[in-house]
């Protein structure tokens, strides 16, 4: 594109993306599914900032200042900027809902220049944007779940498929797209980049003659995933790290997850209102989400059958064959499959998930079938569907602004917890949800966070509890204990803590550090000090730090090789 139209596309992407987001310049944020949890992760990271730790693994506040390991599960990566702009003055809500900004902007740009690459027509190119920002299923994930990790994966699933297509169908040498949109989507939602792993396998079995005869493509796919996971290494190791080091909630309940039971029922297709949120008394989740994308998306390739008899290319190959993906993804969503012969695929949770995938194969379906249906008249055409979807859309979200639970511009963080907008513990849960959500990286051995003591204890007794907690850091003093004491620490343990004390002689040593299986709280033996300074501080491990070195070296080396490259390229 030229210039002038690559301007007035990013126009067009960031109106669509402000009008997406139209119930929120009014107000605060809605408190949905999992919103309280993703503002207590910018929270979270702000204050570790505010604390001079820029690479958190834990959030030694969160949950009743028991600590929590956000970070080290959920890739904090992109939520640098919110955490920023929060530190610098902007409120919570709103730092949130710049990040939303970002995201759909971002969608809309790199699900446009897909569609640009297969179909090479602009009328295409703005009406997938379009369809992919406004589909129903992106906004359930934004206006009724909540789900941030999801709405960031939007942003990739493009520019891996861009990736897909060039390694496979098109310039094996612009494989960089591939390597950013796995490392993207690995670094926002760890089921998407699942997902779209399994989609890449099955590309692959698909070019799988292909491959064989032109060697080139298969060692771009490997130089594409190796530069990824040296890139995403700071947070893939430790967090495969912590998920094998002790049982975790998750894997008490996920392995007991009923795919058939939650996937969708017929009406479930056809449902378009997002009415319900957690504040209702009657709530339920299955009427609460549009788990489907809507009429134009799933009906607009339909088309397509008039069109079998246009030339075969490699672009017009790909996009029947995502088209066909898309629709078997769709279906895949449904009860009519027999998900219970595949129990391997519990990690997803749910079905629906599957939809994000069939948004992703069916808007530049969607959009270049259209176009080339309607060929002269699709000038028309296309403004058309677009100023229509938007008047629709906006009908369908706006209703999110009399929500009655609103988390305001000018709230502070602590009204997500201390009982102001809703009750801090959601009912009976065991620890503070509104910050950690489903609790799905707390130990399986667990305590009750709301009544457990903050205090020191050994065997039930409280024996210090003048506790100071700075950053990493809780320390407390003992006074005439007995040795070879273990005592329980009012942390939840996770692998990377590390214990030491301080004697009346200014004398320091090494104290034995375990989890009490019982409770997950960290337990330490102050061995020979019987009086002093105890201090349990998140060191981390030595895997953590070889990661982090790993991703500085590979984005050094990354550096280097563009520098050389783009020099190369000059000389010639």
């Amino acid at each position: 594109m030229k210039r002038k139209q690559q301007l007035f596309f990013v126009l067009f992407c960031l109106v669509i993306a402000l009008l997406s987001l139209a119930p929120y310049w009014t107000h605060g944020v809605n408190l949905e599914h999992d919103t309280c949890f993703h503002l207590s992760r910018i929270e979270g990271l702000a204050q570790s900032f505010k604390d001079g730790i820029f690479m958190p693994r834990i959030y030694p506040y969160k949950n009743n200042n028991f600590g929590y390991a956000s970070p080290l599960f959920y890739c904090d990566f992109f939520l640098i900027i919110p955490a920023l702009l929060y530190n610098a003055g902007l409120s919570l809500a709103r730092s949130y809902q710049f990040l939303l900004l970002l995201c759909s902007f971002f969608s809309a740009w790199y699900m446009g220049k897909l569609t640009m690459k297969l179909s090479r027509q602009q009328p295409a190119m703005y009406l997938a944007a379009f369809l992919y920002v406004f589909s129903l299923y992106r906004f359930t994930d934004i206006y009724v779940r909540g789900a941030l990790g999801e709405v960031l994966a939007f942003v990739f699933m493009p520019v891996a498929l861009i990736g897909i297509y060039e390694v496979l169908w098109g310039d094996e040498k612009k494989w960089s797209w591939l390597m950013t949109g796995y490392s993207g989507l690995l670094l926002s939602h760890t089921l998407s980049f699942y997902l779209m792993v399994l989609i890449l396998i099955v590309f692959i079995l698909i070019r799988w003659h292909v491959l064989n005869q032109q060697r080139q493509r298969g060692t771009a796919i490997i130089k594409a995933a190796l530069w990824a996971i040296g890139l995403c290494s700071f947070y893939l190791w430790p967090m495969l790290e912590q998920m094998t080091s002790q049982e975790l909630y998750l894997h008490y309940y996920a392995g007991s997850s009923d795919l058939a039971s939650t996937a969708l029922n017929a009406w479930q297709y056809t449902e378009m209102t997002m009415n319900f949120s957690v504040s209702n008394i009657n709530y339920d989740p299955g009427q609460a989400m549009t788990t489907n994308l809507g009429v134009l998306i799933p009906i607009l390739p339909l088309l397509g059958v008039f069109l079998f008899n246009q030339e075969k290319t490699k672009e017009s190959n790909f996009l029947y064959l995502i088209c066909g993906l898309g629709y078997l993804c769709y279906f895949l969503c449904s009860r009519l499959f027999p998900w219970e012969y595949f129990a391997w695929m519990r990690i997803i949770q749910f079905p629906w998930r599957l939809m994000s995938l069939a948004d992703l194969f069916l808007c530049p379906a969607a959009a270049i079938i259209s176009v080339r249906f309607f060929r002269r008249s699709g000038i028309i055409v296309v403004p058309f569907l677009i100023v229509c979807g938007i008047m629709v859309g906006l009908i369908r979200i706006m209703p999110v602004a009399e929500r009655p639970i609103i988390f305001g511009t000018d709230m502070p963080y602590e009204a997500l917890i201390d009982g102001t907008l809703l009750d801090p513990y959601y009912g009976d849960s065991f620890y503070v949800r509104p910050e950690i959500a489903g609790a799905d990286y707390l130990p399986v051995a667990q305590t009750d966070y709301r009544t457990a003591s903050r205090c020191v204890t050994v065997e039930n007794k409280e024996i210090a509890c003048g506790i100071e907690k700075q950053g990493n850091k809780t320390s407390f003093e003992i006074t005439k204990m007995g040795t070879n004491t273990w005592m329980q620490i009012p942390v939840t343990y996770y692998k990377g803590y590390t214990a030491a004390a301080v004697d009346t002689n200014g004398k320091q040593f090494k104290l034995p550090i375990i989890m009490n299986k019982d409770s997950g709280l960290v337990e330490v033996n102050n061995k020979n000090v019987t009086s002093g300074i105890i201090t349990i501080t998140y060191s981390g491990t030595w895997i953590q730090k070889a990661s982090a070195l790993l991703t500085f070296l590979t984005c050094c080396l990354w550096i280097y090789s563009q520098l050389i490259y783009r020099k190369k390229d000059r000389s010639i």
